[in-house]
């Protein structure tokens, strides 16, 4: 069982089997290409950072900061794999699977950072245990679906987490 809280992400598990597959990838590059073998290490390394620094954040506005320069760094990535399947570098079909592990990481960060600024406008998520949340309210009285969409609204708990701040062992839906 994972003893913090961000192993817990679906989108933190994505960007570290993203980063171990993109090291095992840059292993085979021939000398000369260096600089590109760096670079897409470091990208994978901050995705994987970034979604952790994040997720021990407090406030909405910082979480999603960080969780938007995880993003910045898997659209790297995708930029550098692209690189060097046009160089010549790269197999289309060596590339593939890491191309795919970044689309879906990029989409959850994307989710996860909306969700946030939504939060961010109607009041502040305040962790109560590891993978759980509740709302404080700020004014309005209706609080914006800062958790996901879940059949009562009042209750806090009923609430899903988008896909990337779903904990592993919280059912999708």
């Amino acid at each position: 069982m994972p003893l913090f809280e961000h192993q817990r992400l679906d989108v933190y598990v994505a960007a570290r089997d993203y980063a171990i597959a993109a090291d095992a990838v840059c292993r085979g590059f021939p000398p000369g290409r260096g600089y590109f073998i760096d670079q897409l290490t470091r990208a994978g390394a901050s995705i994987v950072l970034n979604i952790a620094e994040g997720c021990g954040e407090f406030s909405p506005r910082d979480k999603a900061r960080f969780y938007r320069m995880a993003r910045r760094s898997a659209t790297e990535s995708a930029a550098i794999l692209d690189l060097l399947r046009g160089f010549g570098e790269i197999a289309a079909e060596e590339v593939r699977p890491c191309e795919e592990l970044l689309a879906r990481i990029v989409a959850m960060l994307t989710a996860m950072v909306r969700r946030l600024d939504e939060a961010g406008r109607g009041g502040t998520v305040v962790p109560r245990a590891p993978g759980e949340a509740r709302r404080k309210q700020t004014g309005s009285g209706s609080a914006p679906a800062a958790l996901g969409s879940g059949s009562n609204s009042k209750n806090p708990r009923s609430r899903s987490a988008p896909a990337g701040l779903r904990s592993r062992s919280e059912p999708a839906g």
